[in-house]
C-alpha cells in the first residue's frame, strides 16, 4: 500500500519589516513527510521555528527569494545557532542547503565576515538559482523571476510535491514581465505579496494579487506580506472577490 505524504505550509511570517506581536516579517516553513524547507528567513524566523517546537538541526534547506533584510537577516543566526549548538552538544552537523538568487554567495561572504569571522566552516553548501528546479527531498522548487528590486535578481518558486503544487511569489511590483502568469497557472496554493496600496514596481496591491491568481486558475489564494494599518483596505478586496481568497496570518497551517 502506497503511503500518503503530507505536504503542508505553516506561515511562520506574513509581516512586512516592522514586526508586530501578531505578525513577523516573512518567513515560511514548507514540510513533505520528514523534509522540512525554511523559504525565507526574515528577522523573528528562528523564533517562530521554536514557538512551534521545531528544532532548528531538523530543518534541511533554506530557500530564499531576495535579499532585503525582512527576507533574509536571520539567515546568518539561523546557520551559527546550528553550527555552534551542535559543537558543544557533540552533535555531528547536519549539512544545510541554502539555494537563492544569483549573487547569494558572495552576500553571505560578506555577512559572515562580519557577523562570524572565526575561521570554523558550517556545514553548508550554496546553490544560487535562476530558472533551475531543485529537488529537496520529495519536494521540488522552481524558481522563476519577479520584477521586484532593480539592485538584485528577485525569484518566486513553483513548489511541487505529492501531485501538489504551492507557488510563493517573494515579494513583487504589479507589472510582471509577459507570461509571468504561466508560473502560477493552475496553483493549489498561491501565495502572494499584497504590501502595496497604490501599486508600483517593487510591491502589489491586492486586487492586482487577486487578479494574478484568477487569471492563472489558482484554485487558492493567500495575501501576504501584510502591514497591520493595512488590514481594513486588504479585506475589503477580498471581500469584493469573486474566487476563493483570504489574508495569510502567522501561525496559520494549510494542506496543500
Amino acid at each position: 500500500m502506497m503511503t500518503l505524504m503530507h505536504f503542508t505550509l505553516t506561515v511562520l511570517g506574513s509581516g512586512t519589516m516592522m514586526p508586530t506581536k501578531d505578525r513577523f516579517p516573512s518567513a515560511y516553513l514548507v514540510e513533505c513527510d520528514d523534509t522540512r524547507v525554511l523559504v525565507d528567513c526574515g528577522h523573528m524566523a528562528m523564533a517562530r521555528l521554536i514557538e512551534r517546537g521545531i528544532n532548528l538541526h531538523d530543518i534541511d534547506a533554506v530557500v530564499l527569494t531576495h535579499f532585503h533584510a525582512d527576507h533574509l537577516s536571520h539567515l546568518l543566526p539561523f546557520i551559527f545557532a546550528r553550527f555552534v549548538d551542535a559543537k558543544e552538544r557533540g552533535l555531528t552537523e547536519k549539512n544545510l542547503r541554502i539555494i537563492g538568487p544569483k549573487s547569494l554567495t558572495e552576500r553571505y561572504r560578506t555577512l559572515r565576515s562580519v557577523m562570524w569571522p572565526e575561521p570554523h566552516e558550517p556545514a553548508i553548501t550554496i546553490t544560487e538559482v535562476e530558472t533551475e528546479a531543485q529537488k529537496i527531498g520529495p519536494v521540488t522548487f522552481t524558481p522563476f523571476s519577479v520584477i521586484h528590486s532593480p539592485l538584485f535578481p528577485c525569484l518566486g518558486y513553483r513548489i511541487e510535491a505529492e501531485g501538489k503544487t504551492l507557488v510563493y511569489s517573494g515579494d513583487m511590483g504589479c507589472e510582471q514581465e509577459k507570461g509571468f502568469e504561466e508560473n502560477l497557472k493552475n496553483a493549489d496554493v498561491l501565495l502572494i505579496e499584497a504590501g502595496s496600496d497604490t501599486g508600483s514596481k517593487s510591491h502589489c496591491t491586492p486586487e492586482s494579487a487577486i487578479a494574478f491568481g484568477k487569471n492563472a486558475g489558482a484554485k487558492r489564494i493567500l495575501l501576504t506580506h501584510i502591514s497591520a494599518h493595512r488590514l481594513p483596505l486588504i479585506q475589503k478586496a477580498v471581500d469584493a472577490a469573486d474566487v476563493n481568497v483570504s489574508i495569510a496570518t502567522d501561525g496559520l497551517v494549510i494542506d496543500v
